[in-house]
């Protein structure tokens, strides 16, 4: 029977169904006077609620008239509100419970006739509810899948089978382990089964590492820009640091000790063997004091070079720094910064 029929006569039958109420339900408790009343009035608001197509309206009626006292008429009420609603799914669900209601002995023709009517709307319901069959491509057949309609979990041994929806859009959702979880939203149309293909792609280990995991601290080395150029710098120039302090101790031996030959000797050595070593000796010393600072202020200056050119982080600040060095008798200047 069509939505049309079924309302145009609704009116007409509602006094007689609410009557019927008086007769016992098929519940294992009989309900109470309160029950029994409150129940007659929902039913009969819903009945009116479905003659004026105000299906969200005679849904919430019927649907507590169906909770108080189970009975045909209650449920194909409820069943046509959802119907109306397009929740074709749960309507013929209801429409099978009004269908299988078991007949009681002497019970009012209006329960009979609900229940062949129930029968016959959950028939003519089957060629309407649509159906989605998701097919997943990229994972082996034999992958454990996870696929999820608009929220809702699918059973692990029908995500490859035909799944019955409300007409709609719908969500989509797949995963399966070591492959990214991929969404896809489709239209089913009533009275149509659809073909729906859902690609995922092997999440890859370049993919997990692109980003550090949710409290994993990222690596020094990624953790500000140019910190692998500002680590080559300091190094640099710490090697240069160190040369100018070699040439400096060899540039103080070799004064010394050609101050040595001079006093030895009174500035009038000639040849004499041991002030001759000891001025040789200071000669050696003073060149390698000389390679010292030549190297060591090469380097340091390709240090500082380096170290300056090298991306700054977020507030812009390279935090190198020159501070000097004080010690007993020494005095000198180091290079000082951090990441």
């Amino acid at each position: 029977m069509g939505r049309g029929g079924r309302a145009g006569t609704s009116a007409t039958c509602a006094l007689g169904i609410a009557g019927a109420l008086y007769a016992t339900p098929v519940r294992a408790a009989e309900p109470s006077a309160a029950d029994k009343e409150t129940s007659r009035a929902l039913y009969a608001e819903g009945m009116q609620a479905l003659d004026a197509h105000d299906y969200a309206g005679a849904e919430r009626a019927c649907r507590g008239a169906h909770a108080i006292v189970k009975v045909p008429t209650a449920s194909t009420c409820l069943g046509r509100a959802l119907e109306g609603l397009g929740r074709l799914v749960e309507a013929r669900d209801v429409f099978f419970e009004a269908a299988h209601y078991p007949a009681a002995a002497g019970e009012p023709k209006v329960f009979t006739d609900a229940r062949t009517a129930a029968s016959a709307e959950a028939d003519a319901l089957a060629a309407r509810v649509p159906g989605l069959l998701i097919v997943v491509t990229g994972p082996p057949e034999t992958a454990k899948l996870r696929v999820t309609i608009d929220g809702a979990t699918i059973p692990a041994d029908t995500v490859r089978l035909p799944r019955k929806v409300d007409p709609g859009k719908h969500v989509v959702d797949v995963s399966s382990p070591g492959f990214r979880h991929a969404r896809v939203e489709v239209v089913a149309v009533e009275g149509q089964e659809q073909r729906v293909g859902v690609s995922i792609e092997p999440s890859g280990t370049d993919a997990r590492s692109s980003a550090p995991l949710q409290g994993e601290p990222a690596s020094p080395a990624s953790a500000e820009p140019g910190n692998g150029r500002k680590t080559i710098a300091l190094v640099t120039g710490g090697v240069g640091v160190a040369s100018v302090v070699v040439g400096s101790v060899f540039g103080l031996v070799a004064s010394s000790k050609w101050s040595s030959a001079k006093n030895a000797c009174g500035g009038g050595c000639g040849l004499d063997a041991p002030a001759q070593g000891e001025k040789n000796s200071a000669a050696s010393d003073a060149t390698v004091s000389t390679v010292g600072f030549v190297v060591g202020g090469a380097l340091v200056a390709g240090g500082l070079a380096l170290w300056f050119t090298a991306p700054t982080g977020p507030s812009g600040s390279t935090g190198l720094r020159i501070a000097p060095a004080l010690g007993s008798g020494e005095a000198g200047m180091v290079l000082a910064g951090g990441f």
